[in-house]
């Protein structure tokens, strides 16, 4: 059998612990699928289309064989993950906080769908404090643009940076 998995997550934006997370993840499977959804609880800075158009161009960039897809909101992550025939769930995990509720929604998980299971990866400590919603939150503050390009993989970099610039002028206008 396959080993097939999917890699959930808003990725609003790509950060440089996704990308330590999915380094780890590629050469364990035979296929990662990348699943950018949406949650209700956040507010998206990026669309879907410009979320999926910098992952595919830092993927190739770093030369991983990932697919990239938008996951709709009505599916629970395992049955998307089954409907695709992915049999695993990758999950990055920076701290306690991280593993008690990414545990808590594994086994949520395997009550749903015994036959998707769920591996974790902890982040490198160089990573353990970067999130999207840290990214997100310094963004339009003095400085901004150096502080969150530490943050945001290389090939991602220009393309977040044009998004965030043709925002911004749209704004102004």
């Amino acid at each position: 059998m396959k080993r097939n998995a999917i890699f959930p997550g808003t990725f609003d934006p790509w950060t440089t612990a996704h990308q330590n997370v999915l380094a780890q993840a590629v050469p364990l499977f035979d296929k990662v699928t990348i699943a950018i959804a949406t949650n209700a609880d956040k507010h998206p800075m990026l669309s879907w289309e410009e979320l999926i158009e910098i992952a595919t161009g830092e993927f190739k960039y770093q030369g991983y064989d990932v697919d990239v897809c938008a996951m709709d909101g009505c599916y629970c992550t395992v049955d998307y993950a089954a409907k695709h025939f992915c049999n695993f769930l990758i999950r990055g995990i920076r701290n306690t906080s991280d593993f008690v509720y990414e545990q808590s929604m594994a086994y949520t998980n395997l009550e749903i769908n015994p036959s998707v299971q769920t591996v974790f990866f902890a982040a490198a400590p160089e990573f353990v404090h970067v999130s999207s919603s840290m990214v997100r939150g310094l963004i339009g503050t003095m400085m901004w643009q150096p502080r969150v390009q530490n943050y945001i993989p290389s090939a991602a970099w220009e393309s977040f940076k044009e998004m965030i610039d043709k925002r911004d002028a749209i704004l102004v206008r």
